[in-house]
């Protein structure tokens, strides 16, 4: 039935049409997060619209025929090579979007009649990302503040060690230091206890 459509206004009388319509809309409710379901064809080197999902009274509403002029190169490659293709965020006449498109083809030709596409609000698909990114910059936080923690941590150590070094050296000089006052003082005292045994006369020691 999307081939029997000419994206012309005389389409919208057209069975074809109306049963396209349809599955337009039964596409649109099955995806809340949409808001565009059209179907799109190349005529004469433009763009054009075969049929769109929308109510015929909205301000938004493509009639058959209308011209696309926001063809974005991934369009124009579903369009004439048939490959599917997601992009966005990115934006045209009617807001800014995420949007999928997927070739339909003729299964008796082979040919591309047309590309059904899908718009999604990318405020929507934004909020969806920036969910998933401030998880992983709460988890990214919390790494760096782990490593700097360790770090600070090694730094403390560092410098502890360091002052330990320190009073243990300081230790070892003043062990170093009262030795030798004590060996000092023992000499000191044998030689005083030498020459009061070799004096002639009696000795008294006061203290």
């Amino acid at each position: 039935m999307v081939s029997e459509l000419k994206g012309r206004p005389e389409d919208i009388g057209t069975k074809a049409f109306r049963h396209v319509r349809e599955q337009l809309q039964r596409i649109h409710k099955a995806n809340p997060d949409s808001r565009f379901v059209y179907l799109m064809a190349l005529q004469k080197d433009n763009v054009i619209f075969l049929a769109d999902a929308e109510p015929v009274g909205s301000k938004d509403y493509s009639a058959p025929g209308d011209i696309y002029a926001d063809v974005s190169p991934w369009l124009h490659l579903a369009l004439t090579k048939g490959i599917p293709f997601t992009e966005g965020p990115w934006a045209d006449t009617w807001g800014e979007w995420v949007t999928g498109c997927a070739p339909i083809i003729n299964p008796a030709t082979g040919h591309i009649i047309a590309v059904l596409g899908i718009d999604i609000n990318a405020r929507n698909w934004l909020t969806a990302v920036a969910r998933y990114r401030w998880f992983g910059i709460a988890i990214s936080t919390l790494v760096l503040g782990i490593v700097v923690m360790l770090i600070l941590g090694m730094y403390f150590q560092g410098r502890s060690n360091l002052r330990i070094t320190q009073y243990n050296r300081e230790l070892n000089d003043e062990l170093t230091k009262r030795k030798l006052a004590e060996e000092a003082l023992r000499e000191s005292q044998r030689s005083l206890a030498e020459i009061i045994e070799f004096l002639p006369d009696a000795t008294f020691v006061i203290d």
